[in-house]
């Protein structure tokens, strides 16, 4: 499975935080700039071990704190309809 950015969102960074907005109903949160490079690795079609490693890296963070981080907020950006899961076809694996 992959994680996509929903088209139903704009995304726009300002400064060291991004807005989410939600163009279906204008809701709207606004998160900080480590949470705007993980959707933007997404959105860049990055892995999800591919944006841990680039986390781990650029953070010098311990691999399971950065996993239970990413989970938690992909969890929630999911729950909130920002990113959902698309499955592969077999060629694509």
């Amino acid at each position: 499975m992959k994680l996509n950015i929903s088209k139903n969102v704009d995304i726009t960074l300002i400064d060291e935080e991004a807005i989410i907005t939600n163009l279906n109903n204008g809701q709207f949160i606004s998160i900080n700039y480590t949470s705007y490079c993980i959707l933007d690795l997404i959105k860049k079609g990055k892995t999800s071990f591919e944006i841990i490693q680039f986390m781990k890296e650029k953070y010098n963070i311990d691999t399971s704190i950065i996993e239970k981080d990413y989970n938690e907020f992909v969890n929630s950006m999911i729950s909130i309809g920002t990113v959902s899961y698309t499955h592969l076809r077999a060629h694509e694996t």
